[in-house]
C-alpha cells in the first residue's frame, strides 16, 4: 500500500470521526499530503527514465542511434525533474520538522505557564506572612508556660509537684466526664512515686511556710 493510500485513508477516518483538527494539525496534514504526492511523482519519474533507457539499449542493439538518442534526451529531462522534486521534498520534508518543532515548544511554553500559575497560587496560599504568624504563635505559646512555671517557681512550687497536681486535677476530671474507665492504666508502683514526690513537695511548701511565720 502507497504512502499516498495510506494519508487518504487517514483523511477519510479523520472525517468519519468529525475529528477538529487545529490550524498547527492541519498545516502538518496538508505538508505531509504535498510529501507524498511528490514522492509518488518522483518515482513515475524514476521509473519513465529506466523505460527510456531500456528503450535507448534496445535501439543500440539495432544500430537506430538516432532514435536512442532521442530516448537518451528523454532520460536527461526526467532525470532534471527529479532532482527538482528531490530539492521540493526536501524543503517540504523541513517544513514539516520547523512546524512539529515549533508545536512542541508552544506546548512547552504552555506547560511552563501552567506551572508559573500553580507555583503563584502555591506561594500566595503559604506566604511568609503566614509561616510568621505561625511561630509568632508558637512563641507566645512557649513565653506563657515560661510565665506559668516562674510563677509557681516564685511561690516555693518544683515543677514535678504543680505538673503531677494538673495531671491529677486532669483525671478527676475525666472521672466526672467519661467514668473511671477514662482513666489510664497506670501501675501501682508508678502511681506511688508520684504520690510520695507530691507528698515531699507539700511537706517543704509547709516547712517554708513554718519558717516564715516564726
Amino acid at each position: 500500500m502507497g504512502c499516498d493510500s495510506v494519508t487518504e485513508k487517514h483523511h477519510e477516518y479523520n472525517q468519519k470521526k468529525n475529528i477538529t483538527l487545529s490550524e498547527t494539525d492541519k498545516a502538518i496534514l496538508e505538508c505531509k499530503t504535498c510529501r507524498d504526492n511528490i514522492k509518488k511523482y518522483i518515482r513515475n519519474l524514476e521509473n519513465k527514465e529506466a523505460k527510456a533507457r531500456e528503450k535507448a539499449k534496445s535501439l543500440l542493439k539495432k544500430k537506430d542511434k538516432d532514435r536512442a538518442r532521442l530516448y537518451l534526451r528523454q532520460c536527461k529531462l526526467f532525470s532534471e525533474q527529479t532532482k527538482v522534486a528531490d530539492a521540493q521534498l526536501s524543503m517540504v520534508n523541513e517544513q514539516i520538522i520547523n512546524i512539529q518543532r515549533t508545536q512542541s515548544m508552544q506546548e512547552c511554553m504552555q506547560c511552563l505557564q501552567q506551572g508559573n500559575q500553580v507555583l503563584k497560587q502555591l506561594q500566595s496560599e503559604v506566604s511568609i506572612e503566614h509561616w510568621e504568624n505561625i511561630r509568632d504563635d508558637m512563641e507566645e505559646l512557649k513565653d506563657r508556660d515560661r510565665e506559668i512555671g516562674d510563677f509557681f517557681k516564685e511561690r516555693g512550687y518544683e515543677e514535678g509537684q504543680y505538673e503531677a497536681e494538673c495531671e491529677e486535677e486532669l483525671n478527676r476530671l475525666m472521672v466526672e466526664v467519661n467514668g473511671a474507665d477514662s482513666l489510664p492504666n497506670v501501675p501501682d508502683t508508678k502511681l506511688n512515686e508520684d504520690e510520695n514526690k507530691v507528698k515531699k513537695s507539700k511537706a517543704k511548701v509547709k516547712k517554708k511556710k513554718k519558717a516564715i511565720e516564726s
